[in-house]
């Protein structure tokens, strides 16, 4: 939570844009990830509910989309786009659209690394030590509890 506080504190609210790992896919300006999620400014909020829901020409009624790019094409019918959200110091990721490994891992010309806007970096500096998200996080199956005397 601290993470993402500090990201928020460095936007206006009353600027409609939205937040997540950043896409160069099908929407003039970009999509983000739905699975490491993403953050719509209160003002996007805003023109989405008052604009966007009550117009069928802004917003598909159908359920049967992936619901990141609608919500992105949406957003972009009413000329919101996402903006930059890594990490303003290291310019690392801050919302994990992989598994850690996976982001760690990639290899040039993988399907994520050419998703992303900006070319994803790896190894530790994959991401930001500052992450507000991640995708594909399982719970283990064991917890090992430790009493100290």
């Amino acid at each position: 939570m601290e993470n993402l506080h500090a990201m928020l504190a460095l936007h206006d609210p009353d600027i409609p844009t939205f937040f997540g790992a950043h896409y160069n896919l099908e929407v003039p300006g970009g999509t983000v990830s739905g699975g490491a999620g993403y953050l719509l400014s209160r003002k996007a909020v805003e023109l989405v509910v008052t604009e966007a829901f009550t117009n069928k020409s802004l917003c598909r009624e159908q359920d049967d989309g992936r619901e990141d790019a609608e919500m992105a094409w949406c957003l972009s019918r009413l000329g919101v786009h996402p903006s930059v959200s890594r990490d303003i110091k290291r310019d690392e990721e801050t919302f994990i659209p992989l598994h850690i490994w996976s982001m760690m891992t990639l290899t040039e010309g993988s399907w994520m690394s050419t998703y992303m806007m900006k070319k994803p970096l790896t190894g530790f500096d994959c991401c930001s030590e500052r992450a507000i998200s991640f995708h594909y996080i399982s719970h283990p199956r064991y917890i090992l509890y430790i009493n100290y005397f």
